[in-house]
């Protein structure tokens, strides 16, 4: 399972080009970049995207307070 070709393919769901003949898949993987460096909020791209966090949750509560500019370390390391 790649993230990337689940990206691609939606987007050729959605703009009904199922094959590489009207659009190639360098185009769109282009297009997608452009997106997340220029339209995606900037808040959202101080977060590394390869770093994996851990919540703990409670029953009944769907928002929790997350500190989103402080360094955030996982326990053990």
């Amino acid at each position: 399972m790649n993230l990337l070709n689940d990206i691609i393919i939606y987007i050729r769901r959605i703009i009904k080009s199922p094959s590489n003949a009207q659009i190639t898949d360098n185009l769109l993987i282009d297009y997608i970049n452009r997106f997340l460096l220029m339209d995606v909020d900037a808040r959202i791209q101080l977060f590394d995207y390869k770093t994996k966090y851990s919540f703990q949750t409670s029953p009944g509560v769907d928002q929790y307070n997350m500190p989103l500019y402080s360094v955030q370390v996982e326990p053990g390391n």
